[in-house]
């Protein structure tokens, strides 16, 4: 189901599919820009929704009861859902966001990888339905993550440590699998590739509606972190990526262009 067949479908929540929509939900949340602002000295005033189809500047300010937040939100959400699980989930994942952003040393444990997966997964989601053209979103995803509160189980989340001067950059795609050396041959018509820097962090996310094998060369700048393992890892990593490298690093799992 398309994104503008959901939001058609009675107004009903995007997740539970039982409450009414309406709730205005901030991709990036307050709690999230009151972090970055303390990691950067400053509020970030904007960044960037950037993808080959949608590409606009997002603007900070000071909104309702003085709190700090971005013009990127969706009303597609529930009361009960936004103020309910999803906040759940952003609150599990804070804590160590939190030393991501600022480049603490850390030490990542399973637990820790997969909150912040589920947070990365959900903001993924979520913001398509932001976009200036609200791209493709499948029932399986929304349904997987409302009934788990977990990434979905064969998603793709990586982080990387990012030096650079973006205080907050958002970069998404709609992308498709095709068959080996059959660039017309479409396996998967729709999927989910984000890349979100916050400070020093760079999330990327990559999922679709059926398992499929990816291969990756990329394996010294970048730390996967769901599907997750019981093993600890140390953050930041010794690689990092800038500003000279960030878009091709956003692409890097697109393939031949």
């Amino acid at each position: 189901m398309s994104a503008t067949e959901s939001e058609a479908s009675s107004q009903l929540c995007i997740y539970c599919r039982t409450n009414p929509a309406g709730s205005n939900e901030h991709i990036f949340g307050t709690w999230l820009i009151t972090d970055l602002t303390a990691v950067l000295g400053r509020a970030p005033g904007h960044g960037w929704i950037s993808s080959e189809e949608n590409r606009r500047e997002i603007l900070g300010g000071e909104r309702r009861a003085n709190k700090y937040s971005f013009d990127f939100i969706t009303d597609t959400v529930c009361h009960r859902c936004n103020n309910g699980w999803m906040n759940d989930v952003d609150i599990k994942a804070r804590r160590t966001v939190h030393s991501l952003i600022r480049g603490d040393r850390t030490l990542l444990t399973g637990a820790a990888r997969a909150r912040v997966a589920a947070w990365a997964a959900k903001t993924a989601v979520t913001a398509r339905f932001a976009h200036v053209e609200p791209d493709y979103v499948s029932e399986q995803w929304t349904s997987e993550l409302f009934t788990s509160h977990k990434a979905p189980q064969d998603w793709l989340v990586w982080l990387a440590h990012y030096r650079g001067n973006e205080g907050l950059k958002y970069l998404a795609e709609d992308v498709r699998v095709t068959a080996p050396n059959s660039p017309t041959d479409v396996l998967v018509p729709h999927g989910v590739l984000m890349t979100t820097v916050l400070g020093q962090l760079c999330v990327q996310v990559l999922g679709f509606e059926n398992t499929f094998a990816l291969t990756e060369s990329d394996i010294t700048t970048a730390l996967q972190i769901w599907p997750t393992s019981p093993r600890r890892c140390k953050w930041p990593l010794d690689g990092y990526i800038d500003d000279s490298n960030l878009v091709v690093y956003s692409h890097r799992l697109l393939g031949p262009s």
